[in-house]
């Protein structure tokens, strides 16, 4: 569907529960939506000029990515607290974006340096961190996009995946032992 007002929308993502998530435009503007069976097509709110949306998970946060006068940030968004900033590490012309939720709220996406980009984690509490920093320097790291429920990343790189697999799963067993 289409805001009343809209001529496009693009898909991101869907849950096990048929919640769907991307962006459509509207006033002008692309916002992130939300898609359901009983609410229908709503927007996610606006932290900056355009917005999409590219996962959802089973607890209904969402991620993906907002224009701001800094540059493309990351952002989660969730039914309480509503779209958040969640990028940390970048300075005003680098850019984020977030790819990929959990269960666990474990997000992952890509950052922007000063013209490399490198996967990055964010999870509640510790905030953002950069992938590159638990892997041997010589694997370049240079996106994550998506975390499964067990803590397994894919990426683009090779011989990295089994180091910050055992991180996430060790650090996610720390935060959330009764979730295993």
């Amino acid at each position: 569907g289409v805001f009343s007002d809209g001529t496009f929308s693009l898909s991101g993502g869907i849950n096990a529960s048929g919640q769907v998530v991307g962006e459509a435009d509207t006033q002008g503007t692309s916002r992130a939506f939300l898609w359901d069976a009983q609410g229908g097509l709503r927007t996610l709110g606006l932290l900056g000029v355009n917005s999409s949306a590219n996962s959802i998970n089973a607890r209904e946060q969402v991620v993906g990515r907002f224009e701001s006068p800094l540059g493309e940030r990351a952002f989660l968004w969730d039914a309480i607290n509503g779209m958040q900033d969640i990028d940390t590490l970048t300075t005003p012309g680098q850019n984020s974006g977030a790819f990929d939720v959990n269960n666990f709220g474990q997000v992952v996406g890509e950052i922007d340096l000063g013209g490399f980009n490198r996967g990055f984690l964010w999870e509640p509490g510790p905030g953002m961190m950069l992938l590159q920093n638990l892997i041997d320097p010589s694997d370049p790291l240079f996106g994550t996009f998506s975390i499964d429920h067990v803590h397994r990343l894919l990426q683009r790189t090779c011989a990295s995946v089994q180091v910050i697999a055992q991180h996430i799963m060790q650090h996610s067993e720390r935060m959330h032992p009764h979730q295993g």
